[in-house]
């Protein structure tokens, strides 16, 4: 099936952040990048990619119908081409976000067998690598139980190639090359969303590319995360922005940490400013001039 290529914002931002702070494309000079095929045991319908070019990411949306009213599985065929790589996952079931794991492939395989049987009353989803051809990696979601009255949503992160769209090996671990996605359980609480303003860093002195500084940011956020959804525990409604302030050696580390905003939770910002200082980003030459980065992030629960 091909894909619809989505040129609007995602309405999230649009409604946080700045109209002017983010500009999202058509990847439409770049279609078949990414390809949802017909589905086994339903369809795949309202299928959508959003681009964000400045990042390197791409958001890969799309819900799926049974075509039973019996409890099945939904298989799903997806291929991902020219370097492009899948680094998260996200899949609605019933109304109920799930929780993902990551895994190798034959224990999640094995888990999701498990967790299918009918003495087991679970929710999973499993994303995983099947065989690479012709520069193509050829993917595979499952999806259990649907039926013709409840579907999913899912959302797939992927990593857009920054060399063009040569075949590069990928700088870390993702679906492709061993790893597999779970999503085995439903959350005992809603996970909240981080979203990023603007092109992510706001202000940048050094001789460390932008570019380089947001991917790597971007690896770490499932830890600001954790340190938000610790504090939603007491405080559900908490919303707002934290500004990361650090700067970058030539060894990649980070020093001159200081994290505010309009988020009014001392904890949640100390506990970022901990994590903050362990992070490590690319060494560069000596001699290079430090890197001073300031990074706004926007935290919004979605109760």
């Amino acid at each position: 099936m091909a894909m619809k290529i989505a040129t609007a914002a995602a309405v999230a931002l649009a409604v946080v952040c700045p109209a002017s702070a983010e500009t999202r494309i058509s990847v439409s000079e770049r279609a078949g990048a990414i390809d949802v095929r017909r589905a086994r045991g339903g369809s795949v319908v309202d299928a959508s990619i959003d681009t964000d070019v400045e990042r390197s990411i791409a958001t890969v949306r799309f819900d799926l119908t049974a075509t039973t009213r019996g409890n099945t599985t939904v298989i799903v065929p997806i291929h991902i081409r020219g370097g492009a790589r899948v680094i998260g996952m996200a899949v609605t079931v019933g109304g109920e976000l799930l929780v993902n794991r990551t895994l190798s492939p034959d224990v999640a395989r094995e888990t999701f067998m498990q967790l299918t049987s009918p003495a087991i009353a679970t929710d999973p989803a499993l994303l995983a690598h099947r065989r690479t051809r012709h520069g193509v990696d050829e993917l595979q979601l499952s999806v259990f139980p649907l039926n013709k009255d409840r579907g999913a949503h899912v959302e797939l992160t992927v990593a857009l190639p920054t060399d063009g769209w040569a075949i590069s090996e990928p700088e870390e671990p993702y679906v492709s090359r061993g790893i597999s996605f779970l999503a085995v359980e439903p959350p005992r609480t809603r996970v909240p969303t981080l979203i990023i303003c603007g092109f992510g860093i706001a202000h940048h002195n050094g001789d460390l590319d932008k570019t380089i500084i947001r991917r790597y940011v971007q690896r770490h956020l499932p830890r600001v995360r954790g340190c938000y959804e610790s504090a939603l525990l007491g405080n559900p409604t908490l919303a707002g922005t934290v500004e990361l302030h650090f700067s970058i050696a030539a060894d990649g580390r980070t020093s001159d940490i200081s994290v505010d905003g309009s988020l009014e939770s001392p904890a949640v910002r100390s506990c970022i400013a901990e994590d903050l200082a362990s992070w490590e980003f690319p060494v560069v030459p000596e001699g290079t001039t430090m890197t001073r980065v300031n990074y706004p992030i926007t935290l919004v629960s979605p109760n």
